[in-house]
């Protein structure tokens, strides 16, 4: 007999005895918090002495593996529900890197065709408190599981103003919550 199948008649077994929760059962978690560390934001360009631009732009891409924390993901058709953003902070690494000259920045989730949704932005503060850190705001409280592929949320943040002109690094916090139904069948 093989795993799937002693693991089908096993289920199917203890759902006739009244033990469902092993065939389905429901997630429901608060706050789930994935930290990125040490990230790489690209360079702005390098402007001349003297020289200010209006706006520059720089864009870090990356993926979220949210079926590390939450198995089953990556199922086709395994798990229902909703997981929704509820922060990300981008905070720069060493923390003596300024990041009061970026004076916006938006979070955007970026479909299978490459297409980039943006839920969440930054603007920067009066005063800036905190010059190592960017804490972007939700605008669009999307279902990130529409959004996954095979288990993984791909996005990128886009910083403008006067990002650092040399690449630096930052931890990506990013929470969010879940309540999810599960199929247990289709996980295994």
């Amino acid at each position: 007999m093989t795993l799937a199948r002693a693991s089908l008649t096993l289920a199917f077994a203890l759902a006739l005895a009244g033990c469902s929760p092993l065939v389905g059962a429901t997630i429901d978690e608060p706050r789930i918090c994935l930290l990125m560390q040490s990230q790489t934001i690209p360079a702005a360009p390098a402007l001349p002495a003297g020289v200010v631009m209006p706006d520059q732009q720089v864009t870090w891409q990356g993926d979220l593996d949210l079926n590390s924390v939450l198995p089953g993901l990556d199922k086709p058709g395994a798990i229902t529900g909703a997981i929704h953003v509820l922060s990300l902070t981008a905070t720069a690494t060493p923390a003596t890197t300024d990041l009061s000259p970026i004076t916006y920045a938006s979070a955007a989730v970026v479909d299978g065709a490459g297409t980039p949704t943006v839920f969440m932005h930054y603007d920067r503060p009066s005063p800036v408190t905190k010059p190592y850190e960017i804490d972007l705001a939700l605008d669009q409280d999307l279902n990130l599981l529409d959004q996954l592929q095979g288990g993984v949320l791909h996005y990128q943040i886009t910083f403008k103003g006067q990002p650092p002109s040399n690449a630096w690094t930052a931890d990506i916090e990013t929470c969010f919550k879940a309540h999810l139904t599960l199929d247990a069948l289709k996980v295994m």
